[in-house]
């Protein structure tokens, strides 16, 4: 697990729209892999069961084109280009490859229901991986799934705020509170760093459980997280500025 707290993560890998480079496409994790990045990345099912990596349920923010993800399958997704680029929406065993073992993947499952159908894709696609990676997930039982059906995956449970969200009050704040962390029995917990310090939190790092905080996204943004967490997830800024190992003082000199 030494990788989760040492070094930065790139945030759907090291993007940038202005160069080009897409949040979630092999030139973006080329990028993270080929600057020492550990990678963070999302993962959603396709209908013929193989595993795309891709934020939203639906393509239209970063295709222009208003159609489900779900609803489309290995071949028919390659016809998708990502924000006006040559990229398109990758599989996961696409990025497998790209990756090549050289950096850590982070892969969060966007799955908000009943576990079982992702969950056992990404188990399967993981058999054949040789390199470090990580699960992680806002939803407990998605993990739950992971410690009883493969608990020697390393896994992580999410959480934030959840602004924005259609669960029940109450529902949202015991994920907030971390209340189903039981059923998931995390190795580490990812925090939205804009609601911390936030006393769960706090608790749990104080008995040993590592904290990740996402999304750093400012200096500012990075300083906070240094002081609430152990490491943090990032995009838009290059952490290397200032320092890479959180342990280190800002001062710190790197080759």
């Amino acid at each position: 697990m030494d990788w989760l707290i040492e070094t930065p993560i790139a945030h759907r890998g090291l993007h940038d729209a202005n160069a080009g480079v897409p949040e979630n496409s092999l030139a973006a994790f080329e990028a993270a892999r080929d600057a020492g990045y550990p990678v963070e990345l999302d993962v959603r099912p396709l209908r013929d069961g193989e595993v795309a990596v891709f934020h939203d349920e639906d393509l239209e923010r970063l295709t222009g084109r208003a159609t489900q993800l779900e609803n489309q399958d290995s071949t028919s997704i390659k016809s998708f280009r990502l924000a006006g680029t040559d990229q398109t929406v990758p599989l996961l065993t696409e990025v497998f490859d790209v990756i090549g073992g050289k950096v850590p993947l982070l892969i969060e499952l966007k799955n908000f229901g009943i576990p079982g159908r992702l969950e056992s894709a990404v188990r399967a696609a993981l058999q054949s991986y040789n390199g470090r990676f990580a699960v992680q997930s806002f939803n407990p039982f998605s993990m739950g799934w992971f410690k009883a059906q493969a608990p020697n995956i390393i896994r992580g449970h999410l959480s934030g705020g959840f602004r924005n969200s259609s669960l029940e009050d109450d529902l949202l704040e015991m994920l907030r509170r971390l209340e189903l962390i039981d059923v998931s029995a995390p190795a580490f917990v990812g925090y939205d760093v804009r609601y911390l310090p936030f006393d769960p939190v706090t608790e749990l790092r104080a008995r040993g459980m590592p904290v990740l905080g996402w999304t750093v996204r400012s200096e500012n943004d990075r300083r906070h997280a240094r002081e609430c967490c152990d490491n943090f997830i990032f995009e838009y800024i290059d952490p290397r500025k200032q320092r890479l190992r959180l342990g280190e003082s800002d001062d710190s000199k790197h080759a």
